[in-house]
C-alpha cells in the first residue's frame, strides 16, 4: 500500500552563496520570503538526512502568490567545511532536473528576463500534453538548477 500524503509541502535547493541567490529568487523571480532561519536557532538535519555529524545552514522559505496555498522552496546553504560546490545540471540528469513556474504570458516574462539580464538556458518552445498548449522557456539560477516558466492556453 503506498504512503498516504496530502500534497507535497516544498523542495530544497542547496545553494552556494545564500545572499546571492536569494537575491535572484526574490528579484528576478519575484518570490516572497515566508521565513528565515538557521542552525544558530533551529535543527541541524545532517542524521536524519544521512550525513553524520552536525551541519551550520542559513535559509529561508521562498513562495509565490497565497503562501497558505502553495508548495514552496527551501532555499538552504551548508556553511564551512560542509558547503557544496556549484553544479551545472542538464535537464536529463538524475535527481531533481528543474523548477516550474506558472506565468500568464510567456512573452511578457521574456521580456522582463531580458530586462533583468538574464539569459536564457535555450530557445523557448510550445507543445500540447493533455489537451492544453504549453509555451514554456528556461533559465539557470546562480548554482545552475534550471527553472522553467510555463504558460498554458487552449487550443483552438
Amino acid at each position: 500500500m503506498p504512503v498516504t500524503a496530502s500534497h507535497m509541502i516544498h523542495v530544497c535547493v542547496v545553494c552556494s552563496d545564500f545572499d546571492e541567490s536569494l537575491d535572484f529568487y526574490t528579484r528576478v523571480l519575484g518570490a516572497s520570503v515566508i521565513g528565515e532561519g538557521s542552525s544558530d536557532e533551529g535543527p541541524t538535519f545532517g542524521a536524519s538526512m544521512g550525513s553524520p555529524g552536525a551541519r551550520k545552514w542559513r535559509g529561508c522559505f521562498l513562495a509565490w502568490g497565497d503562501r497558505n496555498r502553495t508548495s514552496y522552496i527551501d532555499l538552504i546553504q551548508y556553511l564551512g567545511a560542509e558547503a557544496g560546490e556549484r553544479v551545472h545540471r542538464n535537464g536529463n540528469d538524475a535527481g531533481l532536473s528543474r523548477i516550474a513556474l506558472r506565468v500568464p504570458d510567456l512573452a511578457k516574462t521574456l521580456r522582463e528576463l531580458e530586462d533583468l539580464g538574464v539569459p536564457l538556458a535555450g530557445p523557448p518552445t510550445e507543445f500540447v500534453a493533455a489537451g492544453l498548449g504549453r509555451r514554456i522557456a528556461f533559465i539557470r539560477d546562480p548554482d545552475g538548477t534550471l527553472i522553467e516558466f510555463v504558460e498554458r492556453f487552449r487550443l483552438g
